[in-house]
């Protein structure tokens, strides 16, 4: 029996009203849960103590904390596929900074706290290489005297135990406090220093009291003269049993003797700016010489030398940056009455040579009886390249160089 009209309708709204309930249950239930998947717990919907409130915020603190650091090392990870070079090992980091740090050089971008800036990884290979810490440079002066203090006492155990290198030139109004407070940070690290660059101030004497100290591996000592008729400096032998270097820069109007050195084993000479006579007086005190440079030689006291000197051990001598003038050729020939019988290699600017410049170097050559094998003629004289090759061979011509300049 088909029901009525009426009761069709009855019987589909019934049907729909239980559908649409069905439904809502379901939506319901798939809500609560999508709100689980999320982390939202369910006592959320009832109420929780004080203490379990405390509780669920000290594991939310963990969560979030362990996703900082995944979310650290991906983002590390990322960037070492990003930059190919932090994919190297350590090892070869290490030697790549090894070379990037020029020993003496003074430049901001050398400087290794540049390198321990770049990232983590880089600042702890920088920190584990003593070598990248052990050339310290000072230029103290009233307003950079405590950066300087503290360079010191950070890089110096940072060196350890790494030969070190010190370079001390103080401003003149560091005072002679300032620059004993250095000295106090340099003088327990002086056994591992191999090179010393001072720059002696008129202002204190602190210099000298570094000078005569102990440093038992020094094997390069680099004096700079700022100034003048300063009293004899001694540095016993026994001090710097090593030293075999020695740089002196600015000499040209103070007594050179006046420094004690050990001068009899002294193998290196490198003298910038000093004048003709002092220059030789040091000669006839470095019998051991075998090689010596000399740099913007003085002309105006050139005189010439009353006595031969013979150096039986010198095989380098190089003179470059000549001082200019309105005579080009200078009036005695650098090298009368020397005797350099193991000269290999000789460097001389063409103004050094009297007119004929030619002979005169022909006539040291067999004076000395040397064998050059290399002869470097700087700033050659127009019309006169052919003289040399007929009787020098290997010679060669080269412009004049920059020279060594004070670094303050």
């Amino acid at each position: 029996m088909n029901p009525t009209p009426h009761v069709s309708r009855l019987i589909s709204v019934t049907g729909t009203s239980k559908k649409q309930k069905k439904q809502r249950v379901v939506s319901k239930e798939k809500v609560q849960g999508t709100a689980l998947e999320l982390g939202n717990p369910p006592e959320l919907n009832r109420p929780l103590s004080p203490f379990a409130r405390r509780t669920r915020v000290f594991q939310i603190d963990r969560e979030v904390s362990g996703l900082q650091l995944e979310r650290a090392s991906h983002a590390e990870q990322l960037d070492v596929s990003r930059y190919s070079v932090l994919t190297l090992p350590n090892e070869i980091t290490s030697e790549i900074f090894r070379h990037t740090i020029h020993p003496s050089s003074d430049l901001e971008y050398s400087n290794p706290t540049v390198l321990a800036h770049i990232c983590r990884l880089w600042r702890a290979i920088a920190l584990a290489l003593p070598a990248l810490w052990s050339n310290v440079s000072l230029r103290p002066t009233y307003q950079s005297l405590q950066n300087n203090l503290a360079l010191a006492k950070s890089w110096l155990p940072r060196s350890h135990p790494s030969p070190l290198s010190i370079s001390i030139h103080s401003g003149a109004t560091v005072g002679q406090q300032g620059v004993g407070k250095i000295l106090e940070i340099i003088r327990p690290h002086l056994d591992r220093l191999q090179r010393l660059e001072v720059g002696l101030s008129m202002r204190t004497n602190s210099d000298l009291e570094l000078l005569q100290s102990s440093m038992p591996q020094l094997r390069c000592l680099a004096l700079w003269c700022n100034r003048f008729g300063r009293e004899q400096v001694l540095i016993r032998r026994e001090n710097v049993p090593s030293l075999h270097t020695v740089e002196l820069h600015h000499f040209f109007r103070s007594g050179v003797l006046r420094f004690d050195l050990p001068w009899k084993h002294i193998t290196t000479l490198i003298c910038n700016r000093v004048n003709y006579r002092h220059w030789r007086l040091l000669l006839e005190e470095t019998p051991a010489l075998i090689r010596c440079e000399v740099t913007h030689m003085q002309r105006e006291m050139l005189t010439d030398a009353s006595a031969s000197l013979t150096l039986h051990h010198l095989e380098i001598l190089i003179f470059s940056m000549y001082e200019e003038g309105e005579d080009p050729v200078w009036e005695i020939f650098p090298l009368a009455k020397m005797h350099l019988p193991a000269l290999r290699v000789l460097h001389i600017p063409e103004p050094y040579l009297r007119t004929p410049s030619v002979g005169d170097l022909q006539a040291f050559v067999s004076r000395s009886g040397c064998q050059l094998e290399e002869l470097r003629i700087i700033d050659l004289l127009p019309g006169r390249k052919q003289a040399y090759l007929d009787i020098f061979p290997f010679v060669s011509f080269h412009r004049q160089v920059t020279g060594i300049g004070p670094r303050m």
